[in-house]
């Protein structure tokens, strides 16, 4: 027995305390020991938050939510912004030269029109290497903050050629569509200002087609949608970025499609995690306007013919591009081993195949049976993925 006054070991049949003197009886012996009265700081009740500090924690992390979106939204704003001040910077000079040796407003209007591709060289340029100091200012590789990721050249290709594909079928489209001639007529005038000019044909291409495709996919894809997908996800991100990258090319035609193949484009970047993709195919896309040939005559059986022919492969090539990704071939090229798999198979082996690609030469009879392993892993993890969803619809019913 222990006294509950100065916890003395004492006879069990003890009344009073032979080391305190203290009385046990029955109601002394109910009252609760010091040790009793002290507060258990170790219950189940410590590591419970109260209501109030849960709210108080709920209110401080929507506010942090807030003031990241805010600030994303501001960093994306300044980028428009600093689009729209580099070429207004760029052309002040030229309009200066111009406006002191023209005498009416309509031949300095013709003048700036006319150096157009040059006003766009210059300021798509000083757009990248702005894009690339920003980026290098931290210790973080610029080609990681900027995703320039190596793909397969097989894919490269294929990118070429969707992005040819894109401009003939938008151009079909147009073409065939009943669509008043005032906006018809728009279009071809804001078209017209950049593909006719004194300049020539390699100083377009590389004006219209290289730099420009470069610097809008480092802009809107790189930059954007890797500010703005954090606050507010990668679907938004993606509508976002392709909204502003389609109310910068002026007419109502080129802003619909703009805003088309800029979902394209954003996809391109979300999949592969690299902006490669979307470079190639809008280099493409762009310089095929300048060899692009469309039917004088909807009624033209060649014509339909041809649609038919560019909707198949179109079709065949987002299905290669998208869904069929990654392959190994991809896995091999994927030297910052961006690619991650979706099941921990997927995963195993994955860092199997990359160990033997980066330790040695990988032979042709192991290339195959890899390659022949994650084909098989794909598949096993669509049917997962397949079973997965129709139990889920089955325990709904």
């Amino acid at each position: 027995m222990i006294c509950p006054k100065c916890n003395s070991t004492i006879p069990d049949d003890s009344k009073i305390c032979e080391i305190c003197g203290h009385n046990l009886t029955s109601e002394s012996a109910d009252e609760p020991s010091p040790d009793e009265n002290r507060p258990n700081t170790m219950n189940e009740n410590s590591f419970q938050v109260s209501p109030d500090e849960t709210g108080q924690q709920a209110g401080k992390k929507k506010a942090n939510k807030l003031q990241t979106a805010a600030m994303r939204i501001i960093q994306a704003a300044v980028l428009v912004i600093m689009y729209y001040t580099v070429q207004f910077a760029v052309s002040m000079p030229f309009v200066f030269i111009a406006s002191r040796s023209v005498s009416s407003q309509d031949e300095l209007i013709k003048v700036v029109n006319d150096n157009t591709i040059l006003i766009s060289i210059i300021s798509n340029l000083v757009i990248i290497l702005v894009i690339l100091i920003i980026s290098g200012r931290k210790k973080t590789n610029i080609s990681k903050r900027l995703r320039i990721f190596n793909v397969s050249i097989v894919r490269i290709i294929g990118f070429a050629v969707l992005g040819i594909l894109l401009n003939f079928m938008i151009s079909s489209v147009v073409y065939v569509l009943p669509i008043p001639e005032s906006v018809t007529n728009e279009h071809i005038e804001s078209f017209s200002s950049v593909l006719v000019n004194s300049h020539s044909i390699i100083v377009n291409i590389f004006g219209t087609a290289l730099v420009t495709g470069i610097a809008e996919e480092l802009l809107f894809r790189a930059a954007m949608i890797t500010i703005l997908r954090k606050p507010f996800g990668k679907m938004v991100a993606l509508i976002i970025s392709s909204a502003v990258f389609a109310f910068m090319h002026g007419s109502l035609i080129s802003i619909i499609y703009a805003f088309v193949i800029g979902m394209v484009f954003g996809a391109m970047y979300l999949v592969y995690d690299s902006v490669i993709p979307s470079m190639v195919c809008h280099v493409f896309f762009n310089l095929s306007s300048f060899f692009m040939i469309v039917p004088n005559s909807a009624d033209n059986i060649v014509f339909w013919i041809v649609m038919a022919v560019a909707v198949s492969l179109l079709v065949v090539l987002c299905i290669w591009l998208f869904k069929k990704y990654p392959s190994m071939l991809d896995i091999m090229t994927d030297k910052a081993n961006r690619i991650t798999g979706k099941t921990e198979e997927q995963n195993q082996l994955l860092e199997k195949i990359r160990n033997i690609r980066d330790s040695r030469e990988m032979t042709s009879e192991e290339y195959v049976s890899l390659s022949e392993e994650w084909t098989s892993a794909l598949k096993h993890s669509h049917s997962q993925n397949s079973g997965d969803k129709s139990g889920d619809k089955n325990e709904t019913l």
